[in-house]
């Protein structure tokens, strides 16, 4: 299954973008809240700084899973998909354990039953395209379209961002 964030038409280029409000979503399997969206942001771990590479920027989603389930699952963050439209997807390129300080996380993670977990996941995107749909198995699409407003990220407590 798919879960969606919509269409940040605020996001061009390396401006940053904050969603208005968090955008929730309940799955068969997880329940999802997305914290906030950037663009054109960079990620630092200790004395590594991580660029994209040319012709693309990163957009970094924050989110918060709860698996819904009686049981242990893996969650394979690998494997959330932010899309430009059907044909055009992206998984992440790092994904950070949304700590006070950046850490890198493992791409797969087994998640207790009702238990909550935050992640930073950075896409790598390129340049002439906005993402509008956030994919995760499980719970769905999440649009993203129309839930932005322009942010100073910089002035904002999210680790690991330069």
């Amino acid at each position: 299954m798919v879960a969606a964030v919509g269409c940040l038409t605020v996001l061009t280029g390396c401006m940053p973008a904050n969603l208005a409000k968090d955008l929730h979503k309940e799955g068969k399997l997880w329940d999802v809240t997305i914290l906030n969206v950037y663009d054109g942001v960079g990620y630092s771990v200790g004395n590594t700084v991580y660029r994209p590479p040319a012709g693309s920027r990163f957009i970094l989603v924050h989110l918060r899973m709860k698996n819904k389930t009686g049981k242990e699952r893996l969650l394979k963050l690998d494997q959330i998909m932010l899309a430009t439209n059907e044909e055009v997807a992206y998984g992440p390129s790092i994904v950070d354990r949304g700590m006070l300080i950046g850490m890198i996380s493992k791409e797969r993670v087994k998640v207790a039953a009702d238990e909550e977990i935050t992640r930073k996941l950075f896409y790598s995107y390129p340049l002439d395209f906005t993402p509008e749909v956030i994919v995760i198995d499980g719970v769905g699409i999440i649009k993203l379209s129309g839930a932005a407003k322009t942010a100073d990220y910089k002035n904002d407590t999210h680790a690991g961002m330069v």
